[in-house]
């Protein structure tokens, strides 16, 4: 015999937990400030009109001597706070400690879009927590250079642009909406490219 309490008891933890995982992933796009960040806009493959968006402060350049020339990637230079990074040559310390950890970018107003347009911010600084006060934004190490570069996984999904994804060339620059909490949690919310809000 089904016991039919058992099956609406996991269907009630079913539905509360799918409930609570979108108001987790909703909230940064609710109440989350917003910012333009440079990025770059990939069409994916297929025929959906969904492009990827990958955020230029994707790959940073630590305030320490570099020994090899800047890859083509794009990156900024920014400087470290707090030591969570060990100086004197440690990658493979490096590595082993980072990857997979969450580090933070502090973001400061650059340049206008466009004359009266939006800021696009820029990255200045990167903490192994939130500063409070600042604009954080949260990213994963995926991978840490040997002469102190450091690459960042932001985790943006897709963004369906079906007008515009079809006729994209590769690597078109733009800007990436964002809105970001304090905690540094952030959200693509949409995108501009040449002057326009997508």
């Amino acid at each position: 015999m089904i016991d039919r309490r058992g099956i609406l008891a996991a269907a009630g933890l079913a539905i509360t937990v799918t409930g609570a995982h979108a108001v987790y992933r909703a909230w940064p796009a609710v109440y989350g400030t917003e910012v333009y960040l440079p990025a770059a806009l990939i069409r994916q493959a297929g025929d959906l009109g969904l492009v990827s968006v990958q955020l230029a402060p994707a790959r940073i350049a630590l305030d320490v001597p570099h020994k090899e020339p800047p890859a083509r990637e794009p990156f900024e230079a920014v400087q470290r706070i707090g030591s969570w990074w060990i100086d004197g040559g440690q990658a493979g310390a490096n590595e082993r400690r980072l990857r997979g950890r969450p580090l933070y970018l502090q973001l400061i107003p650059g340049s206008p879009l466009w004359s009266g347009g939006p800021v696009q911010m820029r990255t200045s600084t990167v903490s192994d927590a939130p500063i409070e006060s600042a604009t954080n934004i949260e990213g994963v190490v995926t991978r840490v250079s040997s002469d102190g570069y450091l690459w960042l996984d932001f985790s943006l999904a897709p963004i369906a642009l079906p007008g515009l994804a079809a006729n994209l060339p590769a690597n078109t620059a733009a800007a990436a909406i964002m809105r970001v909490l304090p905690s540094g949690r952030a959200v693509l919310v949409g995108v501009v490219v040449n002057g326009t809000r997508y």
